[in-house]
């Protein structure tokens, strides 16, 4: 219908094939239709001030998150800003407060928590204005100015703003919630963090059940749920039902990403340990050297050897939020905004 033309259609589909590689982990193919849609685009409408435009800037930025690419992603959010900025020119839309968290995330993956900070709380100003106090995007927000101000040291803060956001996940959902179990996760890393352990396990067990039964099959939330009452388990000793969890936990990773990768490296590292643990030391170093042959397959280097990701970290992922005419799909159990699908109509 469309043969050697730009047509907005055809910028929509290049956008989609995009989103549909994003969905199945193909971050550098989904970095090409991004591009390509942001080019139609660019031609089809030669001011550069399209909400269309401003989305394929975004998609890019969460591409090269997924890459790792955090100064690109940084660049991508702000060129997203600049289009939202001239669309909107009082400021107070929802598409500006999304971008403004989008940047905060870029800017927490740098390392400029301060910058974070000011970007989320920004965002956040924006929602009270055009949302009710009881409202899904207000604690989505406040989960992350608690993660930043908890990155900045300030616990009173960050325990303020976490309660805040499970407060309101506990009014607006009276059943099972993918938020509300990510609420209740803050609230026990909240616990872990000041060593009352038995708290954590409970917070940690709550959330748990509610994603066995909201997800009757594999799923992620899940894995993330069974590492954190794995980590708990070992802080009070209890290493036989840490060893439990842990292998729950790797035979579910298997089961959604076959093959190498670092959630299952880190998950195998946790079972060695558990194992050397428990004293059952060719076990443990079975799986040491099980683990460590997969991450040097992952190409990670000499120099990531010698300090490797921390297997022992509760699962806190902090994921941008979603922008208009994007639906949002739960990725990660804790402390996050939710990752978009990214679906735009033709």
């Amino acid at each position: 219908l469309h043969a050697n033309a730009n047509h907005p259609h055809i910028a929509n589909s290049l956008n989609n094939i995009g989103n549909a590689h994003d969905l199945l982990n193909n971050p550098t193919k989904a970095l090409e239709y991004h591009a390509r849609a942001l080019e139609m685009r660019k031609q089809l409408y030669p001011s550069g001030i399209q909400k269309s435009i401003a989305i394929s800037y975004n998609n890019i930025g969460l591409a090269h998150r997924t890459l790792k690419n955090y100064e690109k992603m940084r660049e991508y959010f702000e060129k997203a800003h600049d289009v939202f900025k001239s669309l909107y020119k009082e400021g107070l839309h929802s598409d500006v407060a999304c971008n403004l968290s989008n940047q905060g995330m870029a800017q927490c993956l740098l390392g400029n928590s301060q910058r974070s900070l000011d970007l989320y709380l920004q965002s956040y100003d924006i929602r009270k204005t055009i949302y009710p106090y009881h409202h899904p995007e207000i604690a989505s927000i406040l989960s992350l100015i608690a993660a930043a101000y908890e990155s900045l040291g300030d616990d009173e803060k960050s325990i303020k703003c976490y309660s805040e956001a499970y407060d309101i996940r506990r009014f607006l959902h009276t059943g099972f919630h993918p938020d509300l179990a990510q609420s209740i996760d803050n609230v026990g890393f909240i616990y872990l963090k000041f060593g009352n352990y038995t708290e954590a396990l409970n917070c940690f067990e709550e959330a748990y059940s509610m994603r066995k039964l909201m997800y009757l099959n594999e799923h992620i939330e899940k894995a993330d749920s069974l590492k954190n009452l794995g980590i708990v388990y070992m802080l009070q000793t209890r290493y036989g039902k840490a060893l439990d969890c842990y292998k729950d936990e790797l035979k579910m990773r298997n089961a959604l990403s076959p093959g190498d990768n670092t959630y299952t490296y880190e998950t195998l590292m946790n079972v060695a340990k558990a194992y050397s643990s428990l004293g059952e030391n060719q076990k443990a170093q079975d799986t040491f050297s099980q683990a460590h042959l997969m991450y040097q397959r992952l190409g990670l280097g000499i120099e990531a050897e010698k300090s490797p990701p921390d297997s022992t970290q509760p699962s806190k992922t902090l994921q941008p939020n979603p922008q208009p005419n994007q639906t949002s799909t739960p990725v990660n159990a804790n402390n996050k905004l939710n990752d978009p699908n990214k679906d735009i109509k033709s």
